[in-house]
């Protein structure tokens, strides 16, 4: 089985307040929760295959993502938004990121 080279892209970033409509604090200083400071929207990475995670990619959020990354190297006929393309989320509840995930062409 050849393995897909992917394009990982942040599309949005969601701050606590956009989440529950209201500031959330830091249990541990009463600190305001900021917005998820690993990416920034329209950054972008390529990995080799869903299971090189790319350098500078959070651990939590690649953990997230590998199932559906798994899913483009496995599963050919999914029912994707578009062919080889699709979007997910990294399960931080609080300020969750929004990724686009392309599975890139052979070269």
């Amino acid at each position: 089985m050849k393995l897909s080279k992917m394009k990982i892209a942040v599309v949005r970033k969601f701050s606590p307040e956009e989440v529950f409509g209201h500031e959330l604090l830091q249990s541990s200083d009463g600190t305001p929760i900021p917005t998820c400071s690993f990416f920034e929207k329209g950054q972008e990475f390529i990995t080799e295959n869903s299971f090189t995670r790319p350098e500078g990619f959070c651990g939590w959020a690649w953990r997230d993502l590998t199932v559906r990354l798994t899913k483009f190297d496995l599963i050919d006929d999914m029912d994707w938004p578009e062919k080889d393309m699709t979007y997910v989320a990294c399960g931080d509840g609080v300020r969750p990121v929004v990724f686009r995930l392309e599975r890139l062409a052979e070269q």
